[in-house]
């Protein structure tokens, strides 16, 4: 089962994500945790440390790319197998949870290229690892922009986080 987290920037996304991944894992389930957020914070949630959180490979947009199927049709497709995606770009959190984490920008720095790229990689890990793991957790960036980009489009569940108030209760509903 695939599911992701959606929802404003402080509503407790992260948080969800992290937990219901531990939760999980710790009842025995295979876990693929994905940080869809280019401001990551997941690794914390599942209990790394924050020089393990800060040294971890992210997937390059690279991993993905357009390939014609049987039908011709272009479809994205990952450019190396399940297996090498794991040795080379997850890092392994407390209860065996695998975890990836989505692109920056070349430089990492705020206004420095666009992240469309890393939205597809991401879209991409998400279609393509489902049979990696019981479960995939994805905690997605705050906002609406992943869901324009259709960055959670083959999710089964999507949980919306909102806050004990109208407001947010609106936010959620668009």
């Amino acid at each position: 089962m695939k599911i992701a987290t959606v929802g404003k920037g402080g509503s407790g996304k992260t948080t969800i994500a992290g937990t219901l991944a531990r939760l999980l894992a710790g009842d025995g389930h295979k876990v693929l945790a994905i940080d869809g957020d280019p401001n990551p914070n997941l690794a914390l949630t599942l209990g790394m440390a924050r020089d393990d959180a800060d040294n971890i490979n992210y997937i390059p947009p690279s991993i993905m790319e357009m390939k014609k199927d049987a039908d011709g049709n272009l479809k994205l497709k990952m450019t190396c197998t399940e297996e090498e995606l794991i040795k080379n770009y997850s890092a392994s959190a407390p209860e065996n949870i695998d975890l990836i984490v989505m692109g920056k920008p070349a430089d990492g720095s705020a206004g420095s290229g666009c992240m469309c790229a890393s939205h597809r990689a991401v879209r991409g890990v998400i279609t393509e690892m489902s049979a990696y793991g019981e479960f995939t957790v994805t905690d997605m960036e705050a906002g609406l922009e992943h869901l324009k980009r259709g960055t959670a489009a083959n999710v089964d569940t999507m949980l919306v986080v909102v806050e004990p108030y109208y407001r947010s209760l609106e936010a959620g509903a668009r």
